[in-house]
């Protein structure tokens, strides 16, 4: 058994909602109780070795509250809904194209070497036209930093999204069973996010070998799991 500290404190509204539903589910399990049992062996699609082996420790994170806004001719949100701008950062990539980044992050870290792989919930009914979720990879042990669901939108003016939908996908590269175990933000931790966002403003094209490198000989891996023990929920 390996621990996944984890935590949904909101670093960019300073937030922590202890009744905002962001919990980890088995992609497996899930999708066993959508689509209820087989008829016969051979149509169980989710007992093939193939797809077991995929999602093995894949968990979903589940979208804690509802989203619904229209893009309009200026590249503005205009709220179909309850307004929650606190939330959304639109940055503009090309003249056709955004990046939207929904900022409920998520953190997590592991004192035993970990990597992760972030997609798209690609099982879920909920398919947004036109606009895909940005994936991405790294070492949870060697790198301190809040996972944002950043968006990808093509020429698309809707992003529809409701409360309890699977957001993102993590897959968790290791064979131990995997146990969450949840902690609050301290201060240090705080300091350290702030770091390790700002690092990439100040050094383009840093590669991740960079990043980990400093992290280990700078021991901040040490000083995050001591703060993390400290505040765990």
């Amino acid at each position: 058994m390996i621990n996944i500290y984890w935590s949904k404190y909101n670093f960019f509204t300073n937030e922590f909602n202890p009744t905002m539903d962001f919990s980890p589910s088995n992609v497996i399990l899930d999708q066993s109780k959508i689509i209820g049992k087989p008829v016969r062996d051979d149509v169980n699609w989710l007992g093939c070795p193939a797809v077991k082996n995929l999602f093995k420790n894949t968990f979903s994170f589940k979208n804690p509250m509802s989203l619904n806004f229209s893009f309009n001719e200026n590249k503005t949100i205009d709220w179909d809904g309850a307004n929650l701008e606190d939330y959304i950062s639109v940055r503009e990539y090309s003249k056709n194209n955004l990046i939207l980044d929904y900022l409920t992050p998520l953190s997590l870290f592991c004192e035993e070497d970990v990597s992760i792989d972030i997609t798209e919930p690609f099982l879920s009914k909920n398919k947004m036209a036109n606009i895909h979720l940005i994936p991405g990879s790294f070492n949870i042990s060697k790198w301190f930093r809040p996972i944002v669901p950043s968006y990808a939108v093509y020429d698309n003016i809707k992003f529809k999204i409701d409360e309890k939908e699977d957001l993102f996908y993590i897959k968790f590269n290791t064979d131990k069973k995997i146990n969450f175990v949840e902690f609050y933000f301290t201060d240090t931790l705080r300091d350290i996010v702030k770091s390790s966002l700002e690092i990439k403003r100040y050094k383009k094209n840093t590669s991740l070998g960079s990043l980990y490198n400093k992290f280990d000989s700078n021991r901040i891996n040490k000083i995050v799991l001591k703060e993390i023990r400290k505040s765990i929920v």
